[in-house]
């Protein structure tokens, strides 16, 4: 077993039964290897996320919100991601994104300066 830094390019080539949606840039695996198979892993990466979606206040209400996030739904797929996260502490937003297909995740954020 052997436990190293490697490109993502190079992890996705690996066999995983938990393939990782993220952009290839920016983003580095360490992983602990036995030849193909990966035994663990983590990840320093930039989170992929839907991020400061906002829509003109005369132009709220109908459909804008939902044709910007369809398109970055779009570019993501085309660009190879299998899955967005979408953060707010907004509950209105909350349900807004759960009328799109978004589900609530029950997570808790950490944080540690290093």
């Amino acid at each position: 077993m052997e436990v190293r830094s490697m490109p993502i390019a190079d992890y996705r080539a690996l066999e995983c039964a938990e393939p990782l949606p993220m952009l290839p840039v920016d983003s580095l695996v360490i992983a602990a290897v036995d030849g193909e198979t990966v035994l663990g892993r983590t990840t320093l990466t930039n989170m992929v996320h839907l991020e400061g979606t906002w829509v003109h206040p005369e132009h709220r209400g109908g459909t804008l919100g939902v044709r910007l996030i369809r398109e970055a739904e779009r570019q993501a797929r085309e660009i190879g991601l299998t899955g967005l996260l979408a953060y707010t502490p907004d509950t209105k937003i909350g349900e807004y994104m759960q009328r799109m297909g978004y589900e609530r995740i029950p997570v808790e954020v950490w944080g540690k300066k290093v």
